[in-house]
């Protein structure tokens, strides 16, 4: 009867159950006496513990994952976005080499020599917690110079194309994920590295992380301390949210690797094409493209003929809406 119940919860039995009541056999016998047997001696608990904390160490400095991410945000860049950015472009293509040789290159290194570091005496060996705190300052200082700059100045770039632009966040969001989980457990790592709370910090991390919001990322998203960015946390930039203004709202200022000359009149003009957008319920392409934005904002045309002569403008265009760019134009250029 009880073979029939799919739970035991809440059933009290009036009475014991006898020994010649339970049914079993020859091999559940062998397989109860055979378990006992495999139980685990000091010595195997030592070195799967040993084991384990190798394979955590190791993936603290193991950069293959960011690499996959950051190796396909440049290649996105160099097919959908060197064409309006080509200088932003050509900037992030220039961290390739410094992100392969000084980060991903070191990091094998120093799991390969984790072999002979970790000891019988690993988990209170100081030889072996100053290398840990060494080579976290060293990949937090790599990073700091390499990676977030790239990250913070992914806030800088709009694309019309829906697709394009979806992608291309997605791109960001899962390495900007990446980066910051690495950088928390090597903050913790740079200060000590007990394991127990090293897992903790980094499941927080992971949690944490996925709250991070691209076209909002700043220095101090990542907890670093360096520029007046840090006074500025995730989640806490300038303006209102939603993704028809993210990129209104987004801090020009910040590393647009100088495909933008004049952040403040980009700003002004991308401001008046979203509401222009807005009242004839299109799209902000239909009004004129990112490339022809960032035309207008560099050559600050004066004249009607000048900014005919820019890409994406013609006659229409000019009929519309020429004089209200050229009244925004010459507004900051005074």
């Amino acid at each position: 009867a009880l073979s029939r119940c799919k739970t035991l919860e809440g059933m009290v039995l009036s009475s014991r159950i006898r020994l010649s009541s339970v049914i079993t056999d020859d091999l559940i016998t062998s397989f109860s006496k055979g378990s006992e047997a495999l139980l685990p001696d000091k010595t195997m608990l030592f070195n799967d513990k040993q084991a384990f904390f190798h394979g955590q160490l190791s993936d603290l400095f193991d950069f293959s994952d960011m690499a996959k991410q950051f190796y396909t945000l440049l290649k996105v860049a160099g097919d959908k976005i060197a064409d309006v950015y080509p200088k932003q472009a050509h900037e992030w293509e220039l961290r390739r080499a410094p992100f392969k040789d000084e980060i991903l290159t070191v990091g094998e290194k120093f799991i390969r020599s984790l072999d002979r570091l970790i000891r019988e005496d690993y988990a209170s060996s100081p030889f072996l917690r100053e290398r840990i705190s060494k080579a976290s300052e060293y990949f937090l200082d790599k990073l700091s110079e390499i990676i977030i700059p790239l990250c913070v100045s992914t806030n800088s770039i709009d694309i019309d194309n829906k697709e394009d632009k979806k992608y291309f966040k997605t791109v960001v969001q899962s390495l900007v994920e990446i980066l910051y989980v690495k950088i928390s457990t090597l903050r913790y790592a740079l200060k000590e590295f007990e394991l127990t709370e090293y897992l903790k910090v980094k499941a927080k991390a992971i949690v944490e992380a996925g709250n991070l919001r691209t076209g909002k990322i700043r220095e101090g998203s990542f907890g670093a301390k360096t520029g007046p960015a840090a006074e500025n946390p995730a989640g806490k930039a300038e303006g209102s949210s939603g993704d028809s203004s993210a990129g209104i709202t987004s801090d020009i200022s910040i590393a647009s690797g100088g495909d933008i000359e004049d952040s403040e009149l980009f700003l002004h003009l991308k401001n008046w094409r979203y509401e222009k957008a807005r009242e004839l319920n299109i799209p902000a392409y239909c009004i004129m493209h990112q490339k022809t934005l960032i035309s207008i904002c560099n050559k600050k045309p004066r004249t009607e003929s000048e900014l005919l002569a820019l890409f994406g403008i013609g006659k229409v265009f000019v009929s519309k809406y020429g004089q209200e760019v050229l009244d925004i134009v010459q507004e900051f250029s005074e």
